[in-house]
């Protein structure tokens, strides 16, 4: 901390003294939560902390600092340099900064400073963890909004060895601006060290004898073992990546990684970590493997059950009578316009689903081709109650099997290759895989064939907004892709790779939703809807797109597999 730093933050404790005393001697009577309401124009009666007089500023080694997301030019280490002319910015409504204590501490308070923060009011809520996965609540602030200087949050004594802070975006002064930025100048941590903490610090060794052994989708890493180390950290990376994941204090010189993208260049380090304590030191050790590539025979196909798993349920563009079957079908105007659904994959294939009507020709929508499951729909179809675009596609369910949202924080991951074999005609677009939020549209991969001149390519939908992510890789119909998708603490990852020429996308970002749920198949969203299909035009009247009722879009699938708030589905 330099001096001038001192200096102000001695002169704001005289002024918050004074400003108490006046507030007194006037007859003012002021409750707790008043005198920390951001309302007031009082800087000094901000987020004060009720400080013990045994806390003393906090210690953690550069490596237990870390952050889900960062703006290149601005890296989560720029809060814990000492400097007020540096920062962290990351951009999200759930941007979230770790610590790892290494040894249970108490956290009395902390001090804040914020980029811009004499005009953005930045909110932002505090967890705390014992083993770096399973995190509690404790609450949330929201900072004055007047100062670039530090500000005071009193957190009320969190006992544990893991902090987190989510930060949510900033509101401007004029209360109507809003942005999805965070930007901290300087964090300080205050409160009582553990107990174990040594007065010396100890020397890691660097880890050597490393070595990997990788499979198509997962890899061991090992190190010879090291006899006065604690733990160890592992983080890896695609080698084109800029962004580390990470495995936590493990206690044995070997960790095993999955759901990694086959024939993908990696890198990675491991951690040694001596002395359980926040004074420890690392020492990194840096490996490299490749996982297999896909020459080999796919290990699923055959079956809609060996192509698809479990956990999934279909929806197509006939009706709950039976309306609609048939590609040759003439008319649409028997229909109820409520999609059928079916749990039964199978069923639906063989034409024996028990959802639907016994004249509904279900496997013209849904069948096999080889390795491939093939969903398709056409422009004059069923739709959902919510929705006036048909489609033939799988919906995922959530860990009892029930039709609901999954939680972004928790782990969640799919993997599948898919094909478009067709498109309608007016607005050639299908959508193959997304992340349907209650709010909006957390991810969306879709396929323009660009012969109306529309765009040719992959195009994405990134948090309801397509902007800056049209033709990210060169695709052609007929062409297979890989799609690979993390979530996790609400983060999402993204790696797209067309296996017929080589090409490679990826992206990551926060999302905005905090729930929702997978889809994947052939969804004429954004493509093509029947004007006449709803009782309401609004779509026509818009400047939508009507097209003949049976033109089709066809998506074909295979080796899907899903990893459910932590459990796999293959």
């Amino acid at each position: 901390m330099n001096i001038e730093h001192l200096q102000n933050k001695t002169a704001k404790n005289w002024l918050k003294t004074i400003s108490l005393a006046s507030l007194l001697l006037i007859g003012i009577s002021c409750s707790q939560d008043e005198l920390v309401s951001p309302e007031t124009d009082d800087i000094s009666l901000l987020n004060t902390a009720a400080k013990s007089s045994n806390s003393v500023q906090l210690t953690y080694s550069s490596g237990s600092l870390t952050a889900s997301a960062e703006q290149s030019s601005n890296p989560i280490a720029n809060i814990d340099d000492d400097s007020m002319a540096s920062r962290w910015s990351a951009n999200g409504t759930s941007s979230n900064v770790y610590i790892d204590f290494e040894t249970e501490v108490t956290i009395d308070y902390i001090n804040l400073a914020f980029h811009r923060g004499d005009e953005r009011k930045t909110s932002f809520s505090y967890w705390y963890s014992n083993d770096g996965s399973n995190w509690t609540w404790k609450g949330s602030k929201t900072s004055a909004g007047q100062t670039e200087d530090h500000q005071e949050f009193d957190l009320s004594n969190i006992t544990a060895r893991y902090f987190r802070l989510k930060f949510q975006g900033s509101t401007y002064n004029d209360g109507e601006t809003t942005t999805t930025w965070n930007s901290v100048l300087d964090l300080e941590v205050f409160g009582t060290p553990g107990t174990d903490e040594p007065t010396t610090t100890c020397n890691a060794t660097t880890p050597s004898g490393r070595s990997s052994n990788a499979t198509s989708d997962s890899a061991t890493l090992s190190w010879n073992a090291i006899s006065n180390i604690d733990h160890y950290n592992v983080r890896y990376k695609a080698t084109n990546s800029s962004n580390w994941l990470y495995e936590y204090s493990l206690d044995t010189n070997s960790a095993t990684i999955t759901g990694l993208l086959s024939g993908t260049n990696y890198e990675w380090q491991v951690r040694a970590k001596c002395g359980d304590n926040s004074a420890s030191e690392y020492a990194d050790g840096n490996g490299t493997f490749t996982t297999e590539g896909d020459d080999s025979p796919p290990v699923s196909g055959g079956s809609p059950e060996a192509i698809v798993g479990d956990f999934w349920k279909i929806t197509l563009p006939i009706d709950t009578s039976g309306n609609g079957s048939g590609l040759n079908v003439t008319t649409y105007n028997s229909r109820n316009n409520d999609a059928g659904e079916s749990y039964d994959l199978s069923g639906v294939v063989n034409n024996s689903a028990s959802e639907f009507n016994s004249n509904a020709d279900t496997n013209d929508y849904l069948y096999v081709d080889g390795d491939w499951l093939v969903f398709k729909a056409f422009c004059g179809g069923a739709t959902t109650e919510n929705s006036q675009y048909p489609r033939s596609e799988l919906r995922g369910l959530d860990s009892s099997g029930d039709d609901s949202y999954f939680d972004m924080d928790d782990h969640q991951e799919l993997e599948v290759v898919v094909k478009v074999l067709e498109v309608p005609t007016e607005r050639p677009e299908v959508n193959m895989v997304q992340i349907h939020g209650p709010n909006d549209e957390p991810l969306r991969v879709e396929f323009n064939d660009g012969s109306t001149g529309s765009t040719q390519g992959l195009h994405l939908t990134v948090n309801e907004s397509d902007d800056n992510h049209n033709n990210v890789i060169s695709y052609s119909i007929g062409q297979e892709l890989k799609v690979w998708v993390k979530v996790v603490d609400g983060h999402l990852w993204l790696e797209l790779t067309n296996l017929s020429n080589g090409d490679t996308y990826q992206t990551n970002y926060n999302v905005e939703d905090e729930t929702g749920y997978w889809k994947v198949g052939c969804y004429l969203q954004g493509s093509i809807t029947y004007c006449d299909v709803k009782s309401s035009t609004s779509f026509c009247e818009n400047g939508g797109e009507s097209d003949d009722y049976y033109t089709t879009g066809a998506v074909a699938v295979k080796d899907l597999s899903l990893i459910r708030d932590g459990q796999t589905y293959k």
